[in-house]
This record gives structure tokens, sequence and C-alpha cells, in this order.
């Protein structure tokens, strides 16, 4: 078992430095004894001895192996006497290699010693190094958690980059079935335009159609409410005492009126009635449609039995009921006295149904009323009688209707220049007399 000379720690075997303070270890040499060297066989020497000759007979001879050990002594100690000058010599070049060892173990040491100042300094860095990798790895590992959180948010923005995706290939093949859908509708669109168009060339041209129809049809609607009579100025037109067919008629029938003999003017006039009841005969009116006023708009069609004509159109047909005979009478006999003889149609009506006759007012407060269709003028002995009193006469009149119009009343008085209305006979009255 070896030990440190230095600092007396065992030595593991075979070690060449202590390991506790570094020293070079002595290697431990084995001792030998002295003699010859081991393996180490001295050259034979002659002493000029001569062996005895070989006995013969009964004589004692020692033999070759006491010859052998012979020289086997003389080897081994001449080989001692060379091994301990051998031995000498070794032992002084141990000496200065022993010296040269201290001297390297003194070197060693120093610089061990230097490798140990530098190995406590590289400690001292590597437990700087240790403490600075320690906070490296905990910002490396909260780097770490950073960047799986980044990682994770990465996934999660991949996987909506992935839907972003998804849903942009959708909207750009839905963009593009827009877009062909839209080229199609710019295509239906440009058709629809050439349709608009001509339906709009249409729709003027129906417009006019409309305008003309509605023109027309307005026409008519005039035309057939003025055959009632029911305004001013309807009325007031049927009264044509300039007509030629009218002024042939009278010119035909009389003679021309002479304002010095009225005594003949009343027969001329008697005379025009005559002709008027015995020419024009008897005819109820057809039923006229009153219309809407517009055609668009629509409205229901009442029927009424009412038509005025014209005297012309009275004389042509030869039939009228009792306005279209006493519009004749009335326009004939304006016609006759040339402005000079006043007749009116007048109206009566007790709210069921109506009646029209010829009224001509005399001077002093008197009447004369010519009814065609009523069979009735006034007269006496069938002479035109012109001294009846007006109230009188139209109460005589009124008198004669009394069984088919009870409790008929004066309600309009018209000729071609003017035209009254009156709430019943008062009401006339109230005017006439006023």
């Amino acid at each position: 078992m070896a030990f440190c000379k230095n600092c007396g720690s065992q030595l593991k075997p075979g070690a060449k430095f202590c390991e506790t303070c570094g020293a070079l270890a002595e290697e431990e040499k084995p001792v030998q004894p002295v003699g010859a060297a081991p393996g180490y066989v001295p050259p034979y020497q002659s002493t000029g001895y001569m062996a005895p000759p070989a006995m013969t007979g009964g004589s004692k001879k020692f033999g070759l192996p006491a010859i052998i050990l012979a020289c086997a002594l003389v080897v081994v100690l001449v080989g001692g006497i060379i091994g301990i000058v051998s031995l000498s010599g070794t032992v002084s070049d141990l000496r200065e290699e022993n010296t040269q060892l201290v001297a390297d173990k003194n070197r060693l040491t120093s610089d061990l010693n230097a490798a140990n100042s530098n190995i406590l300094r590289l400690n001292n860095d590597l437990v700087a190094a240790n403490s600075e990798i320690g906070e490296l790895t905990g910002d490396l590992n909260e780097a770490t958690g950073t960047i799986n959180d980044l990682n994770s948010d990465l996934a999660q923005a991949n996987s909506e980059l992935a839907t972003a995706s998804s849903n942009l290939n959708a909207a750009n093949a839905t963009i593009a079935d827009l877009n062909e859908e839209n080229a199609e509708l710019a295509a239906d669109k440009s058709e629809l335009a050439a349709d608009l168009t001509e339906a709009n060339d249409t729709i003027l041209a129906l417009n006019s159609i409309v305008d003309i129809m509605d023109y027309t049809y307005s026409e008519i609607v005039a035309f057939i409410d003025m055959r009632f009579g029911w305004s001013e100025e309807d009325a007031k037109q049927f009264v044509t005492p300039y007509d030629e067919t009218v002024g042939d008629l009278v010119d035909w029938l009389v003679y021309p009126f002479d304002s010095n003999d009225w005594t003949r003017a009343w027969k001329d006039m008697k005379d025009m009635y005559s002709w008027v009841r015995s020419n024009i005969e008897y005819s109820y009116d057809s039923p006229l449609p009153v219309l809407p006023l517009d055609l668009l708009e629509g409205g229901s069609i009442d029927w009424f039995r009412e038509f005025w004509q014209y005297p012309v159109e009275t004389i042509y047909w030869e039939t009228g009921d009792c306005e279209d005979q006493s519009l004749l009478l009335t326009s004939m006999i304006k016609n006759y006295g040339e402005g000079e003889t006043y007749a009116y149609c007048v109206g009566i009506s007790n709210g069921e149904s109506g009646h029209m006759a010829v009224f001509m007012f005399v001077e002093g407060g008197n009447l004369v009323i010519f009814d065609p269709t009523g069979a009735y003028f006034t007269n006496t002995w069938g002479e035109v009688n012109t001294g009846v009193p007006v109230e009188q006469e139209i109460n005589n009149w009124l008198n004669w209707w009394s069984a088919d119009m009870p409790g008929a009343e004066i309600f309009m008085l018209f000729d071609d220049e003017d035209y009254w209305e009156f709430d019943g006979n008062d009401d006339f009255f109230d005017w006439f007399f006023g």
C-alpha cells in the first residue's frame, strides 16, 4: 500500500499524482538481493586448477554434478559483484532523476495551483454563468411560454385564416355566380329596356287613344246630359227661333207678322198651335243612361226616361212628347213675331211626374197658355182669350191637369234668352207680381 509523501494521503495503485494535493507520487521500487543481477550469468574464468583424474578401482569420485555446482557458484559470485557495481551506478542515476522529479513536481505543483486558481475562477465564472443561465433559462421558459401562447394564437389564427380563406373562396364563388347573374340581369335589363321603350310607345299611343276616348266620352256624357235639359244652358239651347227649318215652317203656315193687327196675330199663333197638335204625334221618351262623369273611374249607370229634342228634330221626326212640342211651338211663335211676340216654356211637376206648355204674357197682367199635348189653350168659344189674369189662368190650367197630376206646381220658366227656377206657385206669383 502506497501513501503520498507530501500530505500522507493514501494513493491508488498505479497513481502518478496525489488526488488530494496533486503532488507527484514516488514510484516504489522493489528491493533486490545483493548478488548477481537477475538473469545475469558471469563468464567462465579459468583458475589453473586442474581436476584430478578419475579414480579407478575403489577410490571416491565427485563427478559432473559437482563440477556444474562449482561453476554455478562462481557465476553467481561474479554476477553479484557485477550487480553491486551496476546497482551503485543505478542509485546515482535514480538520485538525479529524483531531483529532476522533485523539480518537476514543484513546477507541476505551481502549475496545479495556478490551474486550481483558474479552476476556482472558472468555477466562480461557472456559478455566475449558471446563474445567468438560470435567469436566461427562466427568460427562455417565459419566452417559450409566450412562444407557445403565440403558437396557440397562431394556430387559432391559422384556423381562422383557413376558415376565412374558405369563406373567401365561397364568397368568390358567390361573387362569380353573382357576376354571372349580373351579366344575365344586364342582358335581361337590355331586353326589358327595349320592351319598356316599346311599352312606353304603346302606352303613349294608348294614352292618346284614351284621351280621344275620354274626350269623346265627355262629349257623349255632355250630349246625353244636355238632352235632359237639367241646366239653364241646356234648357235655353232647345228654344231655336232662328232655326232655318223653323222659319220655313212658320212662313209656310201663316202670313208675316203685323204688329198693327194683333187679332190676326193671335189667330196665326192659334193656327201654329193647331198644326203642332195635328202633325206632331205624341211619343214617350226612351230611357237614356245617366253616365258617370269619368269613364276610367267608372261608376253606376242610371236610366232616365227623358230626351229633349231640338225643334228641327221634332219637325223631321213628326213625333215628340210635351216638352218637344212646347219647345217647337215656343220657337215658332218667337220666330213669327220677330222679337215682338214673347213666348216661354213653362214646366210643372208634382214630384212624381212633370209636364211642359207655353206661356205668353199679355199686357194688363193677363196670360195666354198654349198646351199642345194637353189639348188646352186659353180661349173663349174656340178663340184665343187674352183677357184672363195670370193667377186665374194658371189655376184654370192646373185644374185641367189635376186628375193626372194632382198638386202640380210651377218650377221653371225659360226661352232662348232667359231662365228662372221656382219653388212652387207662390214663388212664381211673387216673382211675377214683384
